[in-house]
């Protein structure tokens, strides 16, 4: 399931701006921080940390900023 568009743009707006957010999946938290970029790797979204580790937005249910 993609992310929601809305969702997406919240995210661009954080990486631009250095906000932290909070993706849950499933009801729990599976990151809280920073946005570096986002990416698209064979067809699925990604969010990238700072430290450059790759989140998968494919189930995420809500984004906090």
């Amino acid at each position: 399931m993609p992310l929601a568009c809305q969702y997406y743009s919240e995210l661009e707006v954080a990486a631009m701006h250095q906000k932290d957010v909070t993706l849950i999946e499933k009801g729990e938290v599976i990151y809280q921080g920073k946005v570096k970029t986002l990416t698209t790797k064979d067809g699925k979204e990604f969010l990238v940390t700072p430290e450059d580790k790759n989140i998968p937005l494919d189930n995420v249910e809500q984004v906090i900023t």
